[in-house]
This record gives structure tokens, C-alpha cells and sequence, in this order.
């Protein structure tokens, strides 16, 4: 199963990010996490089908409408573990 993990740069913290993300993530049928970072950004691990990934990614690059996205970074991975459900860590 594909697996893409981001980092998200920009102010992200504190406006609803990972709330809103999980909510799409899940809508999407997507398993992992999101996770704030100490230096202010944000972490995604996502696995599901491809396409519904490549949806995901193109809404992190926009955030919800607090947001405000500087970059963002995807690496693609094909041997992570099984997850189960969208959690907010």
C-alpha cells in the first residue's frame, strides 16, 4: 500500500491544521497520523489508495483557511507498517 509522509512548513500550528487534515484524511479512507513538530511545523504519515494520497497532499498545500502553507516536503514509502484509522497525535 502506499505510504507518503510530509512535512508541512508555515503557520500551521494553532489554526485547526491536523483537526481539518484528519477529518479529510479519514473522508478520503486514509490511515496514519498527524502530528505537530517543536519547531513549529507539522508531520503526516498517510497510507491508503494513490490517488486519494495525491488529494491529500494537494489540500496540505493549502490548509485550512487559518493556514497559511510556506512548503511542504513528501517522501513516498511502500514498507511501512499496517495503520489503522486517522489519529491526531
Amino acid at each position: 500500500m502506499p505510504t507518503v509522509r510530509l512535512h508541512i512548513f508555515g503557520t500551521v500550528q494553532g489554526v485547526c491544521y491536523r483537526a481539518t487534515c484528519k477529518e479529510i484524511a479519514e473522508g478520503l479512507g486514509l490511515a496514519g497520523h498527524i502530528q505537530n513538530e517543536p519547531d513549529g511545523s507539522v508531520s503526516l504519515l498517510a497510507t491508503g489508495k494513490k490517488t486519494y494520497l495525491d488529494t491529500l497532499i494537494v489540500w496540505c498545500k493549502k490548509g485550512p483557511p487559518q493556514a497559511t502553507v510556506t512548503s511542504l516536503t513528501a517522501e513516498w514509502h511502500t514498507d511501512e507498517p499496517a495503520y489503522h484509522g486517522f489519529g491526531i497525535r
